[in-house]
């Protein structure tokens, strides 16, 4: 057998086995491998049937091809995920033009360990890279987001934006309690740029839950710290609450845009399992 078909199939072997549950734990991740097969590799981690957790916006932009795709990494010395949007070409999956998404999410067929229910608590681990002078207009650009299931829409919970406010670009952590918005935690949008930040969010989903998140360079320093008791993550109309990454934002003010690349490694969901 070929070697990297070998390390793909052996990828695989780790993802079945972290399917199972340890001690009350039960854990999924999803690491790139090495090129080609990225949606294919997302896919068999995300989504337990023949679905798709990729959305991209590759039906507007063919000549370009993939959105998505594994590149090496001189910093972390391992593949990682390289997502790509270009202000002129690209839109929402040929359904919307007024914004851009290339996102993964988890999805209604996902793993039962990936899709949160009322009382559970998840743990979501993973890295991120803007490149520097990484730019947002006061329209949202969002980076990472917890999204619950209604009966028939999807709705936001919470959300990694960046944005631009007077003049001054800011990286948020915003609560979205049906439409309301409540910024968390700011920093400086260039405190974030141009380096490998670690992100270790954890939420208690229920009528008075919580929300932690701590972003960390890889050395350790800390840049952003929520630690938010009392807080309501679940609703009686909610399904299901579920993850996704990369970039989604607005082309309201497009002039204030360019083209980016958004670098993301080492996803971990970590299903800590309670007493519902």
């Amino acid at each position: 057998m070929h070697f990297h078909n070998l390390k793909k199939l052996l990828n695989l072997i780790t993802i079945f086995i972290l399917f199972f549950s340890n001690d009350g734990f039960t854990q999924v991740k999803l690491t790139a491998d090495g090129e080609g097969n990225t949606y294919e590799l997302i896919n068999s981690v995300l989504i337990s049937e023949n679905k798709t957790a990729v959305e991209v916006p590759d039906c507007n932009h063919k000549d370009f091809g993939r959105h998505i795709k594994e590149v090496f990494d001189k910093t972390l010395n391992k593949y990682v995920f390289e997502f790509i949007i270009h202000i002129k070409h690209d839109k929402d999956r040929c359904k919307r033009f007024d914004r851009q998404r290339n996102e993964i999410k988890a999805h209604k067929r996902s793993s039962d360990i990936i899709l949160a229910t009322e009382g559970e608590t998840l743990n979501y681990k993973w890295k991120f890279k803007l490149e520097k002078g990484f730019k947002a207009s006061s329209r949202h650009t969002n980076l990472h987001q917890i999204t619950y299931r209604l009966t028939e829409t999807n709705e936001p919970l919470f959300a990694f934006m960046a944005r631009e406010k007077k003049g001054k670009r800011s990286f948020d952590i915003v609560y979205i309690d049906q439409d309301e918005q409540e910024v968390l935690s700011s920093v400086k949008l260039a405190k974030i740029t141009g380096k490998w930040i670690v992100a270790d969010e954890t939420i208690t989903y229920g009528k008075n839950g919580s929300y932690a998140v701590t972003l960390k360079t890889l050395e350790g320093k800390t840049i952003l710290k929520v630690d938010k008791k009392n807080i309501q993550t679940w609703y009686e109309t909610m399904v299901y609450a579920r993850p996704k990454w990369g970039i989604y934002r607005s082309l309201k003010y497009a002039h204030k845009l360019r083209d980016e690349k958004v670098y993301f490694a080492d996803f971990e969901i970590n299903d800590i399992k309670t007493d519902k």
